[in-house]
Parts: structure tokens; sequence; C-alpha cells
């Protein structure tokens, strides 16, 4: 489907990754997708389908709120949605951190 001339919407940039669940005995695999704003590179939610429920269970986590602490990016606001339903919401009012190490010094 084309996007039309006049779209002012929001772009992203998505990547889906299949790896191990690292929580299961078994390992088994999971396809997680991975919204990016395609403007700031921030990452906007997390998606995939949890098998273990008999419908499979649709869960969602949601970053927003961005914001930048000594060079590095924090979300204010990390939120948990299952099946469209908000379950957890997490606001973070204070991030303190020391500014990042040039990777050099570790080598």
């Amino acid at each position: 489907r084309s996007i039309p001339k006049d779209y002012k919407g929001p772009y992203y940039d998505i990547y889906e990754v299949i790896a191990p669940v690292r929580s299961r005995p078994d390992r088994q695999l999971r396809l997680k997708r991975y919204y990016f704003d395609s403007d700031t590179g921030f990452l906007l939610s997390t998606r995939y389908t949890d098998p273990t429920v008999s419908k499979g269970l649709a869960v969602e986590t949601r970053f927003a709120d961005w914001h930048d602490v000594a060079g590095s990016a924090y979300p204010g606001v990390i939120e948990r949605y299952e099946d469209g339903r908000r379950i957890f919401s997490l606001s973070i009012t204070t991030i303190s951190a020391r500014r990042a190490q040039d990777v050099a010094n570790f080598r």
C-alpha cells in the first residue's frame, strides 16, 4: 500500500528478531518486533505473542517521554499491555547517571 503524499503521521523502523526465550528452560524461539521512531531513533515499543496462553497473548511494551541525561537517553514512561489492555505502568521522575565513558578507555 502506498503512503499518501500529505501523510504527516509517524514513521517507524521495525526490526524482527527471532531468539530463544532466556527465561524458559526449553529455550523456545520467539519472534519479537522492535519499533523505533525513524526521526529520533528512540525505541517506542516491543511486540510479541506469548503462545503459552491458550489463544496466544499479544504482549506490547511501550517506551515514551524520552530524556537525555548525561549524554544517554532514558524513557520516562514504560508500560506493558496484554491483548491491548494496560496492565503495568512505570513513570520515572528522576534519573541520575554519569556521563558515558569512551570505549577506548576499556581496550
